[in-house]
């Protein structure tokens, strides 16, 4: 069985759904997305 999201375009929302195990994540601008969860990613790493 896998788990994929509806439409997600803001990184907080992927990231959450990411933390939940999901197998996909849909977006409207999947590369945008991607980046911008890595870069909210590298922030958190930073402030922590």
């Amino acid at each position: 069985l896998s788990v994929c999201t509806g439409t997600i375009n803001d990184p907080s929302l992927a990231a959450r759904a990411a933390s939940l195990g999901v197998d996909a994540i849909t977006s409207d601008c999947p590369s945008d997305l991607r980046s911008r969860m890595a870069a909210q990613t590298a922030a958190q790493a930073v402030a922590a």
